[in-house]
């Protein structure tokens, strides 16, 4: 992973020393705009379209992957989760395959998973935040 120049901070965030970084890509839905594909100018246009300094940005998820499974299948495994459940519901996603030094000898492949908060319109512009409802349990 490369450097990540941060427009809001002005500031330059270092992931070139991030050990164990096997895999790294964003996937888009159809209707994003293909410049979204770089890490540094999505994340900017995330920062960019919130109007609160304290605004959530993302969705964050760490998920293990399988220690009998080779390198390309957890790779296709993570991309095929995260295709499923985040991008084919019109997220963009930024997906990280790690697999760090192993602790104890016991490696633990795993995937991050940041999605945006706010959807995309058809036209490929952001939409509104999505308010969440809990429904509770009756008594």
């Amino acid at each position: 992973m490369a450097d990540c120049l941060c427009d809001a901070y002005g500031e330059t965030n270092d992931f070139t020393r991030k050990g164990g970084v096997l895999h790294a890509e964003i996937l888009l839905p159809p209707n994003a705009p293909p410049e979204y594909a770089d890490r540094q100018t999505l994340w900017n246009a995330v920062e960019k379209v919130e109007k609160n300094k304290k605004a959530q940005l993302a969705y964050s998820f760490d998920i293990a992957l399988q220690n009998e499974l080779s390198t390309e299948e957890n790779i296709a495994l993570a991309r095929c989760f995260v295709q499923e459940n985040f991008v084919s519901r019109g997220m963009i996603a930024d997906l990280v395959v790690h697999e760090p030094d192993k602790e104890n000898g016991i490696p633990n492949p795993h995937f991050h998973v940041l999605t945006t908060m706010r959807p995309l319109n058809p036209d490929g512009t952001w939409g509104n935040k999505q308010r969440r409802e809990y429904v509770l349990d009756e008594i």
